[in-house]
């Protein structure tokens, strides 16, 4: 059941729209006959969307519209309006609504197509919460990079790995600034290689980045494309512990290899079977 704000000046339209859209059960309809009156409605209700008019006393559509995403809310917002002015539609979208739909011609068919708009644009929002969720509560830090390397979304595991807080980075911050300058080069080579042929391009790879304390650390990076975008969503695994423990490891084994064969004396390491395992130049 979608909860439904339609917030228009005429009191006839308002009722016909909620008639129409209640007959098909998938609607609850509140109405508004002003932006002011429905603002305080969605300050004690919660709607699943809102239906708007335009050109309203006191407070057009897109004022309404800018007040409501001023206030961080991404409620899905219909624009449903007799006025058919390229440069309102173009206001519209670029204030944040899903959709302009305009009023005329068989009630019937132009409700059809309202409740339509309206469907859609809750599915998506509801798909986006979901996958937003997701992105949120992962595990893991992750980051969603635009085709131009530009990083667009952070989740909290990724500020905790970088130790910059995703207002810092999120719209500002190109991938490459990040990544260590050795590594640069190869990480944009799998960048190209993922937006070509996602197939030839390595799911998963090694790199250095910096974090805001300007330490070098060592990651394990696994990305993808976001089908149907040029977006790839890119999780991160700080492998530094790891790296430093095979480095300490390969420089024990050094360290073991140069005494052994600087001893002096013939030696020899023995398998519990006696086989011979290693044998120094002396013992030859």
């Amino acid at each position: 059941m979608i909860h439904l704000l339609i917030v228009d000046d005429e009191p006839l339209l308002l009722d016909i729209a909620k008639t129409y859209l209640e007959k098909t059960e998938d609607f609850t309809v509140d109405t508004a006959e002003s932006a002011r009156e429905a603002l305080e409605m969605m300050e004690t209700t919660t709607y699943d969307a809102v239906v708007s008019d335009y050109q309203m006393p006191e407070m057009d559509g897109i004022e309404f519209l800018k007040t409501v995403r001023g206030s961080g809310s991404d409620i899905p917002f219909i624009i449903f309006t007799g006025r058919g002015r390229e440069d309102v539609v173009i206001e519209a979208i670029n204030e944040g609504a899903d959709f302009y739909l305009q009023k005329g011609g068989q009630p019937k068919a132009q409700f059809a197509e309202l409740s339509h708009k309206i469907r859609q644009a809750v599915s998506s929002k509801q798909a986006k919460d979901l996958y937003q969720t997701i992105f949120e509560n992962t595990g893991t830090a992750m980051i969603i990079v635009e085709d131009d390397t530009t990083i667009s979304h952070v989740n909290e595991g990724m500020e905790s790995a970088w130790g910059y807080s995703r207002e810092e980075i999120e719209g500002r911050v190109k991938w490459p600034e990040l990544v260590l300058e050795d590594d640069v080069g190869r990480m944009l080579e799998y960048h190209r290689l993922r937006r070509i042929d996602p197939g030839a391009a390595p799911k998963s790879y090694e790199f250095r980045f910096i974090n805001k304390q300007g330490e070098t650390r060592a990651a394990s990076l696994v990305a993808t494309m976001i089908p149907g975008t040029k977006k790839s969503i890119i999780s991160l695994i700080d492998i530094t512990d790891r790296k430093l423990a095979e480095e300490e490891l390969q420089r024990s084994e050094s360290l073991y290899r140069t005494l052994f064969e600087s001893t002096g004396a013939p030696t020899v390491i023995l398998g519990e079977d006696t086989t011979i395992l290693w044998a120094n130049s002396a013992y030859e």
